[in-house]
């Protein structure tokens, strides 16, 4: 990554911590199960709100709503919750720091659709990702290098 792609994507980032002018950090949730063998695995619809609502918390992050697309698979993002949360994040206009998800492939287990999401929603809006149990935090640099490789894993375990 270049120098100046990694200076235009701090400033975006700041720039949507400046926009909202209370300083709070604003983030939306988005939780996704696609069969009834991910409830068993810990991954139901309200474990995964109330981990995102936890590690909000826990960082003083104001969840403004978290999207769920219950029973819908990974492989794409034709998803009603899903386009709901795209449209809101354009539609808030930067105030919106992050989107939190529990795992990476709650949101995409496609590293092109993971690609697309990245570069056409989330940076445009000063929107960063963050993947709890993955570790991943796109606020820090190192996070937004390993992001392919984990959409890469996510779609090979597809």
């Amino acid at each position: 990554m270049s120098s100046h792609s990694t200076r235009s994507s701090k400033i975006r980032s700041h720039q949507s911590l400046v926009r909202n002018t209370n300083h709070e950090i604003r983030v939306f949730g988005y939780c996704r199960v696609s069969t009834d063998m991910q409830v068993q695995h810990g991954l139901s619809l309200d474990a995964q709100r109330a981990e995102i609502e936890r590690y909000a918390v826990d960082r003083g992050w104001i969840v403004e709503e978290i999207f769920v697309d219950g029973g819908f698979s990974a492989k794409n993002t034709d998803r009603p919750a899903f386009r709901r949360m795209a449209k809101a994040i354009k539609d808030a206009d930067g105030s919106i720091a992050a989107v939190v998800v529990t795992k990476l492939d709650r949101l995409t287990r496609s590293l092109r659709d993971l690609c697309t999401i990245n570069e056409d929603l989330l940076e445009p809006y000063g929107c960063n990702l963050v993947a709890i149990r993955d570790g991943i935090n796109t606020f820090e640099p190192v996070s937004r290098m390993l992001l392919p490789f984990l959409a890469i894993i996510g779609q090979i375990e597809r």
